[in-house]
């Protein structure tokens, strides 16, 4: 079962911060610079932390805060709702 993680970092090198942002973007959403939405199960959410254990030094700082479903519906966006999208673009090729 999937669950709703809001998930922010603070990284204090560049060349580090880019590969964490790279990272987060394949699993989730971003809100700010620093902070996504992922919807995950627990394996994936293990498997996220791995691969960010692997790039992210001791020093740096990472948040991971599940969020239950009463919390996910009280959530109010300042930005409009289609910057938003419950499910992604679908492509067709020609």
């Amino acid at each position: 079962m999937k669950k709703w993680f809001l998930i922010s970092y603070d990284v204090r090198n560049e060349k580090r911060l880019r590969k964490v942002a790279k990272i987060m973007e394949g699993h989730g959403q971003r809100i700010q610079y620093s902070v996504f939405r992922t919807h995950l199960s627990d394996r994936g959410l293990e498997r996220l932390r791995w691969e960010l254990e692997k790039v992210m030094d001791p020093k740096d700082g990472l948040l991971i805060t599940e969020l239950c479903d009463a919390c996910v519906r009280k959530i109010r966006k300042r930005n409009a709702e289609e910057a938003w999208p419950d499910e992604p673009e679908k492509w067709i090729v020609l």
